[in-house]
């Protein structure tokens, strides 16, 4: 889900992508000419953020999104 998010998306907009597997990185670069950022420095940078996450990361996604006080759209 999360791929056929960025493939659209880079269509019409500036996307940013935050990737904790290594492999999963190595695959962004190669085929989208994405660069994974860390998750704090992505809040800090983003107003939309969507989140593409299995049902069992999303709490330890949303704890560490917490940090950052800026208001912004979260999907």
């Amino acid at each position: 889900m999360g791929e056929a998010i960025i493939a659209s998306s880079l269509k019409r907009f500036f996307v940013s992508v935050s990737e904790k597997d290594i492999k999963r990185q190595q695959y962004l670069r190669q085929n989208y000419k994405l660069v994974p950022l860390d998750l704090k420095k992505l809040a800090q940078i983003s107003d939309v953020i969507i989140l593409a996450v299995k049902p069992q990361d999303i709490d330890e996604v949303l704890k560490e999104l917490d940090v950052e006080k800026k208001e912004r759209l979260i999907v």
